[in-house]
């Protein structure tokens, strides 16, 4: 069997109040990065929750700090998060490469 690759996972709420919605809420998102970490066959070795945190302010955070940190290292295979717009709020694909671009 093949070893499993090793990914973070990122969630993330604007509003508190929105971390126990079952649309867009914490649980929801857990649901929708832990289906795709065991469909396609992946380790999820750290989970980071941001709460109160916008799609613009994201980057500025220690936690996404952290995750670019962990993103470097040869071990690691990857980010998953429910959606794109729980990292960012660019619109053009190609804007994302400078958003982890370490230095």
């Amino acid at each position: 069997m093949a070893e499993r690759k090793r990914v973070v996972s990122l969630i993330r709420v604007s509003r508190e109040a929105q971390a126990k919605e079952n649309r867009t809420g914490i649980p929801r998102q857990r649901r929708d990065v832990r289906f795709y970490a065991e469909k396609y066959g992946l380790e999820i070795v750290r989970e980071f929750q941001l709460e109160g945190i916008s799609g613009t302010n994201v980057q500025k955070t220690a936690e996404f700090r952290e995750i670019c940190e962990m993103l470097a290292q040869p071990s690691m295979a990857g980010l998953v998060i429910p959606s794109i717009d729980r990292l960012t709020r660019y619109e053009v694909i190609s804007d994302l490469g400078k958003i982890i671009r370490t230095a």
